[in-house]
Parts: structure tokens; sequence; C-alpha cells
């Protein structure tokens, strides 16, 4: 895949610049890529410009051997993506182009720059994947399409009481510090019985690249918590993670229920208003 995009967007062979980090900045809904050169691999050592854009390309160069493993949802990663559609390959290509070179310093015969990769908003990155928008809809759903029949029968016998008067809730908070959960680009959310409750397939294209499926904080007492979801969110720990890359969770049926009682709080689901509380060792982790 490297070689593949290469083709497409890089002029020049690599330098071999030295990747010094790249970061999933998820708080800040952005990705971070720093590389650094040393002068003497230069032609030109001393036409800044020169300079400036065989650092782009190096940086370039390092996201596509580096960003294509990042997980774009249990199913799939950025490169698989790629290699399935052709033609998000060339607007993928076009994507990073268009990314303006940032942190540009000289130390001594060492130069150092990087990339910032937006997520949201309408230079992002959520705004050029081929995700699956929008197939699905919250409204007209029975209740016996979103929660089991186990839940329904046992309710019925007693074991799981009616609420007094439905809740609207201002989103969902996720708790996940104490699972191995991998945030990832388009998490999704099913109930116990395995049904899909929460994803881009209920969303719109402008909602998701407005403000992303999610956020991912360590803690509430970030300010872009409350912002996104709200003063009365839902609070839940799930029961499980799904499937091999651990970026989706599965939770209870009776807080599925809770969950869909209200139809104000579908409304919010569908303006996104969902966060994962991450655990700090997870924040910026990815294969």
């Amino acid at each position: 895949m490297k070689q593949i995009l290469a083709g497409i967007f890089l002029a020049h062979i690599s330098l071999g610049a030295e990747l010094k980090s790249f970061v999933a900045d998820w708080e800040n809904y952005r990705l971070r890529i720093d590389v650094q050169l040393d002068r003497s691999q230069l032609e030109d050592q001393h036409n800044l410009l020169h300079i400036r854009d065989r650092l782009k390309e190096e940086c370039l160069l390092a996201i596509s051997d580096v960003l294509e493993k990042m997980p774009v949802d249990n199913s799939y990663k950025l490169g698989d993506l790629l290699l399935r559609y052709p033609d998000f390959a060339s607007t993928y290509a076009q994507f990073l182009r268009s990314l303006e070179l940032q942190r540009f310093l000289q130390e001594g015969a060492i130069f150092s720059a990087g990339l910032d990769i937006p997520l949201r908003g309408p230079r992002g990155l959520l705004g050029i994947l081929p995700l699956p928008y929008g197939r699905l809809r919250y409204e007209g759903l029975q209740e016996a399409e979103y929660v089991s029949e186990a839940y329904l029968l046992n309710r019925v016998q007693g074991e799981y009481l009616p609420r007094a008067a439905r809740q609207a809730y201002s989103g969902l908070l996720i708790d996940v510090r104490s699972l191995p959960f991998s945030p990832s680009l388009a998490p999704r959310i099913f109930s116990q019985e395995g049904r899909l409750i929460y994803g881009p397939e209920y969303l719109s294209f402008q909602a998701v690249r407005q403000r992303a499926l999610a956020g991912f904080f360590q803690s509430t007492e970030h300010p872009e918590v409350e912002r996104r979801v709200g003063k009365k969110p839902f609070f839940v720990v799930p029961l499980d993670l799904r499937g091999k890359q651990r970026t989706d969770v599965v939770l209870a049926e009776e807080d599925v229920q809770e969950l869909f009682a209200h139809p104000e709080t579908l409304r919010n689901l569908q303006k996104t208003r969902v966060v994962f509380l991450v655990a700090s060792e997870r924040k910026i982790s990815l294969p």
C-alpha cells in the first residue's frame, strides 16, 4: 500500500527521514505525525522552500506506512478501504496533499516538521471515508427490534420493572476504562443479542463529518465531554467488547431499552452525542 500511494502523490524517492512520532490525539480529534531529516541527505541544503517540500513528502511517506494500519472500525483498517475502493485511494491522496506542513524547525544539522490530520470538520478525514451512512433509521423502530426476546419475557414476569416515567437523556456516556477498548474512527454499539444500535448506519454524513461518531476522553472533567453529551447523559458500562479489533461495545438489554425509551434520546444519538471514557494508556495507542 505504501508503494501504491507513493506512486499517486510523491514525486521523489524517500530520503529515509526518521519518524519521530505518530500520535492519535483523540481528545482533540486529530492525528499528529512528525519526522526529522539530516541536512546531509538533502540535494539543496540551503533552499528552505526545497527543504520544506522534501520534509512534507517524507511526512506523507511516513503516513502511508503508518496511518493505514489504523482501525476505521471493527472490520477494516484504513489500508483495507484503500484497496477496496480505488476512488477513495485517489481522494485520500488528494486529502493528504492538501495538508499544511507544521512545526518546521532546524536544530544544527537536523530539520524536523510534522503534519496535523483533522478527523472532523470540513477538511477532516471522516469527510472522505466511504462509510455506510444512513442505511438505518431510529424512527419507527418497534421495541422487539432493539431489545431481546429474553428481556421482553423477563419484564412480563416481573424481573425487570417498567420505569415509572420514561427518561430523556442528553447523550450517551460509555465507560470502557476497565476494558481493552481501542478507539477508532467508526465505533459501533450492539445490544446483548447482537443488534446494531449505534454506528454510521444510523447517522448522516453531515453529522459525522461535523462532529465525528464519538468522542474519546479520559475523564468527565474534560470540558468537551459536557459539550458533547450534555448535562444529563445516560451513563453505562458495557458488558463486553466485540470483534478482534476491540472497537465496538456490547450493552445489556435493559440498558438498551432504557436508552431507546424516549424519542428525545434517539434524536440526541442521531446528533452523535456519544462519548467513550477510555483508559489513559489506551488514549493514543495505534496498532
